[in-house]
């Protein structure tokens, strides 16, 4: 019996300690987790009880190149944990340990099978941030997209209403106080597709606030503004939002990222010009492919070649 449990016990020590990172992921629904200069946090205990021990890891920090993902070491412990708790505690905080937090997840499972937690949704009570366990492999960071920035609007959520504005503000952290520009009002460039130039500023810029403005602002600025989103992560690797639900309140306007690669309209003619060629000659004007192919002659497509007419 004996030698049963120390192999048990030898077994769950391996177990617990094989995972050493641990990975918190926030998305538009969640993305105030980082707000005001916010820090998160982690308790990892080895039972759901209230008594039962836990070890907090240390503050997380923004992974590089990866929009709001977070990440810290899980704690050590010659016990295995069954359980983590993450926390969000205010920017002034010095340790998680010492100090009270604004609001959590609930107490989740933990079995180190998964290393990434994202939080999906808020939940009503103070404490109930919900989501669910996915794995997180790291890897080469995504290649920034360039200097404009695309807002697109969407049946559900459509900003063009009643002429308003569409504007945004890059900041240089997560917080509303930290330091920002705004963009000029963005381009209408039709179907719901709007976009502005992304201010230029010497430090990275880490998140942006889509704001919706009453149709008599001269400039993006705080006045005037009707609506927006919240503070919205940003790393440049992903340049257009699509606003999908307005929310509740004046900043709750929800959506998605993505990658939005324009068309250049030069280019397109160029190309169509080089498929399909009108030749002008003293038989007529043909229009050929280019595979030398006699689309046009004469108003008669023929299925001739430019050679065999001649």
């Amino acid at each position: 019996m004996k030698k049963v449990f120390t192999l048990a016990a030898a077994l769950m020590l391996a177990f617990s300690v094989y995972a050493e990172k641990i990975y918190f992921k926030t998305t538009s629904a969640t993305s105030w987790w980082a707000n005001d200069g916010a820090k998160i946090g982690a308790l990892f205990k080895v039972g759901k009880g209230a008594m039962d021990y836990g070890m907090y890891a240390a503050f997380f920090t923004p992974v590089e190149g990866q929009s709001g993902v977070f990440e810290s070491d899980v704690p050590e412990n010659g016990e295995p944990f069954v359980a983590v708790q993450f926390l969000r505690y205010q920017s002034t905080a010095t340790s998680p340990e010492e100090q009270s937090y604004w609001n959590a997840t609930g107490l989740l499972d933990y079995t180190g099978e998964y290393n990434m937690f994202t939080a999906t949704a808020s939940g009503e009570a103070w404490d109930s941030t919900t989501g669910e366990w996915g794995a997180y492999t790291p890897g080469p960071a995504p290649v920034p997209t360039g200097d404009v920035i695309y807002f697109q609007t969407t049946e559900a959520c459509d900003w063009s209403l009643d002429g308003a504005k569409i504007g945004a503000i890059f900041r240089t952290g997560m917080s509303d106080q930290d330091y920002g520009l705004f963009t000029a009002f963005f381009t209408d460039n039709g179907n719901g597709l709007y976009s502005a130039e992304i201010p230029a500023n010497e430090e990275p810029w880490v998140s942006v606030q889509f704001l919706r403005y009453n149709p008599i602002a001269t400039e993006p600025k705080w006045a005037d503004f009707w609506n927006g989103t919240g503070v919205e992560a940003f790393d440049g690797t992903k340049n257009m939002f699509t606003a999908t639900d307005w929310g509740g309140g004046q900043l709750t306007t929800t959506g998605t990222w993505s990658v939005y690669t324009p068309t250049d309209a030069s280019s397109v003619k160029e190309e169509e010009q080089i498929k399909c060629q009108v030749i002008r000659t003293i038989k007529g004007n043909f229009i050929i492919t280019p595979n030398n192919e006699v689309l046009n002659m004469l108003g008669v497509n023929t299925g001739l070649s430019i050679d065999e007419i001649y």
